[in-house]
């Protein structure tokens, strides 16, 4: 599979929406979730520049090449991502 950055990465969204969706769905029919808006409106706005973010990064290059730096730095993200979420 070198060369085939396009599949990996579809692979990687893919394998996100249906765990999240998936897990989200089986949980909501054993038992009503509630969550707190604040903690939605933090969660959703972080998804999206994340998601624009990556999504530049395979607009900009036709061939996206995760280097070192780029994997530190989405790695610092989530880190920040849990320090506010705790």
């Amino acid at each position: 599979l070198r060369g085939q950055s396009h599949l990996a990465a579809a692979n990687v969204v893919g394998s996100n929406i249906i765990n999240t969706l998936g897990v989200i769905g089986i949980a909501a029919t054993a038992t009503p979730l509630t969550v707190d808006p604040q903690m939605v409106q933090f969660d959703i706005l972080y998804l999206l520049v994340i998601t624009f973010l990556i999504g530049g990064l395979f607009l900009i290059r036709k061939s996206v090449f995760f280097h070192r730096f780029l994997g530190l730095f989405f790695i610092f993200v989530y880190g920040v991502y849990l320090f506010k979420l705790f």
